[in-house]
């Protein structure tokens, strides 16, 4: 059974730590550090990278803002360890190209072949992930995002994580 609390909860503190340092275009590592720690604490199971659209209005403008996007499933709900799109609603997550589809009808080709070569990109890292791999692209920003989540979230009455996520990396 999924620990919702304690999922939710330490994507609160990435969330005050990337708003706080100002990270941007780090998913896949605030993705691959969620999901590290749902499994090794055991907080859920069927834990999975998947690529998303997120799809922002602006209505101010009448445009759409379209993050390319990877987030953690765990037992069919999805959550998003990324502020720079976290934050801003309201939004909606296309978990394929062909949902995307519903919000650019009018978009130009180049526009949607860019979308969907972004996407696959972005599948291609989640299916990495997924397999195990350990990917960061930005190695300072994982350690040091975890540092910090770790010093002051814990899970069990002010115990520390089951298991250091940094340990050994």
């Amino acid at each position: 059974m999924t620990n919702t609390r304690a999922i939710n909860d330490i994507i609160y503190h990435m969330l005050r730590y990337q708003k706080k340092h100002k990270v941007i275009k780090c998913c896949v590592q605030n993705s691959l550090y969620l999901r590290d720690n749902i499994n090794v604490n055991g907080w859920g199971e069927d834990v999975k990278a998947v690529p998303v659209l997120a799809v922002i209005p602006d209505v101010s403008k009448d445009t759409l803002k379209i993050f390319v996007h990877v987030v953690i499933e765990c037992e069919g709900h999805l959550y998003d360890p990324s502020y720079e799109v976290a934050s801003q609603q309201p939004m909606t997550y296309c978990r394929t190209f062909v949902e995307l589809l519903r919000y650019v009808e009018n978009a130009s080709e180049d526009f949607l072949k860019t979308m969907l070569t972004e996407f696959l990109s972005f599948q291609n890292l989640a299916d990495k992930i997924n397999s195990g791999e350990f990917i960061v692209v930005d190695r300072e920003h994982y350690i040091n995002q975890a540092n910090y989540v770790e010093k002051i979230f814990n899970p069990k009455n002010n115990k520390p994580f089951k298991y250091s996520i940094t340990a050994g990396r």
